[in-house]
């Protein structure tokens, strides 16, 4: 029994060390490219919300005669201040009345992200603590549409907020006494919420007459089967109990919607996305701002078209073009050159992608010939990189994950054979919570 379980453990950690050599994010667009080209992964990054918390941040880090060593800054400049008329519809496309003159140019202010990193440069042998300082920018040109999924948690909010909405008019009748429209039982109740929803769904102009339509039929149905419940639970109709029938709904409104909002954080959007990141390194050899020399630079583009499956079962294809340049300032006859594919498909319990890189390392030098000429040469070195990877999600907690491919650097991607051994990933559970405003 213990060389059994033993053999799982050994198995178990072969397998993650493996998978983390084949990870599938070469030909991924970095989010933070300051952090990326200094090979960073900050356990805490500032992220200023205006003006000049960015800046007096940069000022503390970068003091003239001494550089601290774990800057770690990310800030979208385009939400440094308020856009009132920029609405939850607009911002993801759902907004029939909205329709951008520049689209591209609405999306790249809008993503467009600024970050600042520190490191020591050589801190073992270097008593001056020389640092690195580096810069980067990102945003999307273009960022999809949404998907058939996110469209139905869209109606699906909406259909919940409005009938919430709803009961709060139908509880504030129960309670108010001074209007001549009093609610006295079971038939003036579904005829004043039925009044309600032709009142609210008016109210919601940037929806199309046909969504409008489908949003009515849902409302109308959502709210039937409250009340049809609410009704069998107390036979009778009481006002009194009536209206804790409709708080404690209203109440489960809140959790359902919260639920959906947390979700569709998560999807993806679909059709074409394009992005670019870019980052410059600076060495300060004396940790002194005034004193840099220029050091390493990388320029990432990634093309994707994500195909949304027709079917029920939610699937997605993303095809992705990459293209990364880098050089170092110090060489600037040396250019660093990677072009890549990816395919990965989605479902809900499985997923299998497929990448291949070619990297190509291109050096440029003068030759002088015997009779005194100067021909500017070349000279490459190509190496390759393929790989996929199969994940199989067994149950909430459980995912099994096979790998295989070629490495830059290996003939195989690991010495013992192309195929990695299973890989057995243990998720926790977590609930996260948002607040909802009801009207």
């Amino acid at each position: 029994m213990k060389q059994l379980l033993s053999l799982l453990f050994s198995l178990i950690l072969t397998g993650n060390a493996f998978c983390q050599q084949i990870e599938m994010k070469e030909l991924t667009t970095p989010a933070t490219p300051a952090f990326t080209i200094l090979g960073l992964s900050p356990s805490f990054i500032n992220r200023p919300t205006s003006s000049k918390p960015f800046f007096v941040s940069v000022a503390n880090g970068l003091n003239g005669s001494a550089i601290a060593s774990d800057i770690a800054i990310e800030t979208t400049p385009f939400w440094w201040k308020s856009h009132s008329n920029l609405t939850y519809e607009k911002y993801y496309g759902l907004d029939k009345d909205f329709s951008s003159t520049n689209k591209i140019a609405n999306e790249i202010a809008r993503s467009f992200a600024i970050s600042f990193a520190t490191s020591d440069a050589s801190p073992e042998i270097d008593s001056l603590k020389s640092r690195y300082i580096a810069s980067g920018i990102r945003f999307q040109f273009l960022n999809g549409k949404p998907s058939k999924k996110f469209k139905e948690f869209y109606l699906t909010i909406n259909v919940e907020s409005l009938t919430r909405a709803i009961f709060e008019s139908i509880k504030r009748e129960l309670e108010d006494t001074s209007t001549d429209l009093e609610i006295t039982n079971w038939v003036e109740l579904y005829e004043f919420a039925t009044l309600s929803i032709s009142e609210y769904i008016d109210q919601y102009n940037r929806l199309s007459e046909h969504d409008k339509i489908i949003l009515k039929e849902k409302v109308k149905e959502n709210i039937e089967n409250y009340l049809n419940t609410i009704e069998e639970d107390l036979e009778v109709f009481d006002k009194l109990s009536v209206k804790n029938n409709f708080s404690k709904e209203i109440k489960q409104i809140d959790e359902k919607v919260n639920e959906k909002i947390v979700e569709m954080r998560q999807i993806s959007r679909v059709g074409l996305l394009l992005e670019y990141s870019g980052a410059i390194v600076l060495l300060s050899p004396t940790n002194n701002l005034w004193h840099t020399v220029e050091q390493d630079w990388a320029n990432w583009t990634t093309l994707t078209y994500r195909h949304e499956s027709k079917n029920e079962q939610n699937n997605m294809h993303d095809f992705s073009l990459l293209t990364r340049i880098g050089g170092n300032f110090t060489q600037s006859n040396t250019i660093n050159t990677d072009i890549g594919i990816s395919w990965a498909s989605f479902a809900d319990d499985h997923s299998l992608s497929f990448e291949g890189i070619h990297r190509r390392f291109t050096s440029y030098f003068d030759v002088t010939s015997t009779e005194g000429q100067v021909f500017r040469v070349s000279e490459s070195k190509n190496t390759w990189r393929f790989a996929f990877a199969y994940q199989y999600r067994l149950t909430d907690l459980i995912n099994v994950s096979l790998s295989a491919g070629k490495d830059f650097e290996n003939s195989k991607i690991s010495a013992g054979g192309l195929f990695t051994l299973l890989n057995f990933n243990l998720l926790l559970p977590s609930k996260e919570i948002l607040s909802v405003e009801g009207n």
